[in-house]
């Protein structure tokens, strides 16, 4: 969550739609000082549609909400707390409400550690928000960004002629285009 400036009941139901639809058990928040606000807002969105109360939430407030450094590394101590309690604890990413460094911090820590990141789409009004009613979970894979690392990665080796290690990491690219090509 950064500094919240949209439509506080439309963000909380969209995020506690998000909670409901990808089964939560627990939840982590991460945002402003400002932004602490949405989370009785969240719970109570939550409750509305479920009948039941929110799972454990926590509340992890970033103090440089604008500075991507910052947000990937207060982010990623919380997230290896998480892994070191539970090596094999599904891990889910949401990222549709935070300032640009926080979203780019999300994403980025998705990408190092393979998780999935979920997006809350439907349609949307004048303003940009999501009409309540509208709202489906969009799960975003990041294959395509591996896949392209990989690639990239065995064309070094391959120019510099280390071609097992080329042939090695083609071998665990999934989906490119030009795979067969390589």
């Amino acid at each position: 969550l950064g500094n919240v400036r949209f439509d506080h009941p439309n963000l909380a139901d969209n995020l506690g739609f998000c909670i409901k639809e990808s089964r939560a058990q627990e939840v982590f928040l991460f945002g402003s000082g400002q932004s602490r606000e949405m989370v009785p807002l969240i719970s109570q969105s939550y409750e509305r549609q479920t009948g039941k109360t929110m799972p454990y939430t926590r509340f992890v407030q970033l103090e440089h909400i604008d500075d991507i450094h910052h947000c990937f590394s207060d982010i990623r101590v919380e997230y290896e707390k998480l892994v070191k309690e539970d090596p094999d604890v599904d891990i889910i990413l949401n990222n549709n409400s935070a300032t640009k460094s926080m979203t780019s911090a999300m994403m980025s820590l998705a990408l190092l550690t393979h998780r999935t990141i979920l997006f809350i789409d439907g349609t949307r009004n004048a303003r940009g928000a999501i009409i309540p009613g509208t709202e489906r979970i969009v799960s975003q894979t990041l294959y395509p960004i591996y896949d392209e690392m990989l690639v990239e990665r065995a064309i070094q080796y391959f120019n510099h002629n280390q071609f097992s290690y080329a042939i090695q990491e083609m071998s665990t690219v999934c989906l490119h285009q030009q795979k067969e090509d390589y």
